[in-house]
């Protein structure tokens, strides 16, 4: 199975894109990527937007594709 996460968005109404959120628990980001592992997903893909260089650096060595939405 194959996941993919939507992590593009500007989240002008956020005041931070969506792909840096993070709260007590940790980036959304990271936990969006365990969350489709733990569901059974052996591949994943990362559809990054907004500051993608900085997000791309919160997926550290997890093993993902990453796709740039660039508009």
């Amino acid at each position: 199975m194959e996941g993919l996460l939507l992590a593009a968005g500007a989240g002008r109404r956020m005041g931070v894109p969506k792909a840096l959120v993070s709260d007590e628990a940790g980036s959304w980001l990271v936990r969006g990527v365990e969350i489709l592992r733990d569901g059974g997903c052996a591949r994943v893909t990362v559809v990054l937007g907004a500051e993608a260089a900085r997000a791309r650096s919160l997926l550290g060595a997890l093993e993902v594709e990453v796709a740039v939405a660039d508009d």
